[in-house]
């Protein structure tokens, strides 16, 4: 019967618990979310935004994917920007 009462008094002490349990793993859920999002936007790439006479190089894409030119370079230029197009 000690048994049965020990078991209930433990029972109740962890649904006595159980709301302050769940507000804790609620904030160090949104904690983590949040340093996964900053990771993630660190990542993201830059918007550049070019002037007229600034030097740029230009990535060839297709390189990448194409095993009989990888060891020609990947990037040509310096290329001058003399107009600016669209936004």
């Amino acid at each position: 019967m000690e048994e049965k009462l020990l078991l209930l008094n433990h029972v109740k002490k962890q649904l006595d618990q159980l709301p302050i349990i769940r507000n804790i793993v609620q904030q160090n859920l949104q904690k983590e979310q949040q340093k996964q999002k900053d990771r993630y936007d660190e990542k993201l790439k830059k918007i550049v935004s070019y002037q007229i006479s600034d030097l740029v190089l230009y990535y060839k894409v297709i390189l990448d994917k194409q095993w009989s030119e990888k060891l020609d370079p990947k990037w040509k230029g310096p290329y001058y920007i003399h107009d600016i197009i669209g936004n």
